[in-house]
């Protein structure tokens, strides 16, 4: 309820014109329907009667720019850092802004700045006209080789306890095969032709041909089928 006024008595033919000043938020396209409420007693009568009309007004765009400066692919397993960058054309100062954001399946948070306890969400005190700023993190994706990733993010604004998101962006991200060369032998040979028997010893050869470094990776070997014995495996370096 924005407001409410005392219209005290009104007479046959007469008018009264009250006007209230507000400020209306939401997202470009949105639609916000305003209602009023008239309740009025005719006179030497004791029952009350009430009116009331709405008008629905379309928001045209809102003067704020949020954007991903987020690359359109990248190695899948590689740490890399992206941007969320705001910035404010309104004539008036913004406060108590947020930021909210959707990670895909398969990103691994590292962390960002300013710092956030949530990992998703960020608090802006003050936004002034032609002010803006940046919020930067840094993260692992993982996923499959040409799979597209969607990264989705809101700037709003709370309004006592509800967030009204006032402007939405989103981008997307494509897992691209990562630049490792890997290969193995069995027993000194690159084709091997076993028999019935025989002590199998793997090599596993892996060497990086990208220009950045692959951190805290781990590799996996997978022995399929009847023919081994698996409780002779025995590996130095694994587990």
């Amino acid at each position: 309820e924005v407001g409410s006024e005392e219209l005290g008595d009104i007479y046959p033919g007469e008018e009264k014109t009250f006007k209230f000043s507000a400020r209306l938020f939401g997202k470009e396209n949105e639609t916000k329907t305003a209602k009023a409420q008239i309740s009025f007693k005719p006179k030497n009568l004791t029952a009350s009667y009430q009116s009331e009309t709405t008008f629905t007004t379309v928001i045209k765009s809102v003067p704020l720019t949020f954007d991903f400066d987020l690359p359109s692919k990248i190695e899948g397993g590689r740490d890399f850092s992206f941007s969320l960058n705001y910035f404010s054309n309104l004539d008036y100062p913004l406060s108590n802004l947020g930021i909210k954001i959707e990670y895909p399946n398969g990103f691994e948070f590292i962390s960002s700045s300013p710092k956030t306890l949530e990992k998703t969400e960020w608090d802006i005190s003050l936004l002034n006209k032609t002010d803006g700023g940046r919020i930067e993190i840094k993260g692992r994706l993982s996923g499959n080789t040409d799979e597209q990733k969607v990264f989705k993010a809101l700037l709003g604004i709370w309004i006592e306890d509800d967030f009204i998101a006032l402007k939405e962006t989103s981008k997307g991200i494509a897992i691209v095969q990562p630049s490792l060369d890997i290969f193995q032998r069995i027993n000194n040979q690159d084709q091997y032709l076993a028999s019935a028997g025989d002590s199998l010893h793997y090599e596993i050869f892996f060497r990086n041909i990208s220009e950045s470094p692959f951190q805290e990776l781990f590799m996996v070997v997978q022995l399929k089928g009847k023919i081994f014995d698996f409780n002779s495996i025995r590996s130095d370096f694994g587990r």
